[in-house]
């Protein structure tokens, strides 16, 4: 849309800065001079273009339009590189953001699919435990967690297990007697 607008005015003030030349040319120079200071009044990018042409009024006129279109294609093609500038910008900002988006929508797609299989399995381990609860005995899951100690391993888990006195009682009378 900005860059029809960009086209638009470029085209009146090249149209007008044109009717300024034929004005200028057909008809005698007071006239002329008359509608093209009107014209430089209303146009201000005119008005920076044809200022300095205003102060040395001896160039012929051939050389002054050849000069004013210069000026006007140059300050044209400025304003359309910028313009081209803020599109290549765009386009970064475009491609980064889908970009960005597309690794937002991966991750989620990861997190998800994660989910379900840590659900899967939470389902099936409750499914194995509830089975293994029904069919087999009590006793029997205790005993196959407890692994079976032989040897000194076993003898020192049996005197682990029994509480012994490491120091004899001493003689000392209790804190609660007098």
């Amino acid at each position: 849309m900005r860059a029809q607008e960009v086209a638009t005015e470029h085209a009146a003030e090249r149209m007008a800065l044109h009717a300024a030349h034929k004005s200028e040319s057909d008809k005698p120079f007071a006239r002329a001079a008359g509608v093209i200071f009107a014209l430089l009044d209303r146009v201000p990018e005119l008005r920076s273009v044809i200022a300095p042409l205003r102060r040395n009024p001896k160039i012929n006129p051939a050389e002054r339009q050849r000069t004013e279109r210069d000026a006007l294609d140059r300050r044209h093609g400025r304003e359309n590189y910028a313009l081209d500038r803020r599109y290549a910008a765009l386009g970064r900002l475009d491609a980064w953001e889908l970009r960005s988006l597309e690794n937002s929508v991966r991750r989620q797609v990861h997190e998800m699919e994660a989910a379900r299989g840590q659900k899967a399995e939470t389902l099936q381990e409750r499914i194995e435990v509830n089975e293994l609860d029904i069919t087999l005995p009590a006793d029997s899951l205790h005993a196959a967690d407890v692994k079976q100690a032989k040897g000194w391993k076993r003898r020192e888990q049996k005197a682990a297990g029994q509480k012994t006195q490491k120091r004899p009682k001493g003689y000392r009378l209790p804190r609660d007697d007098p």
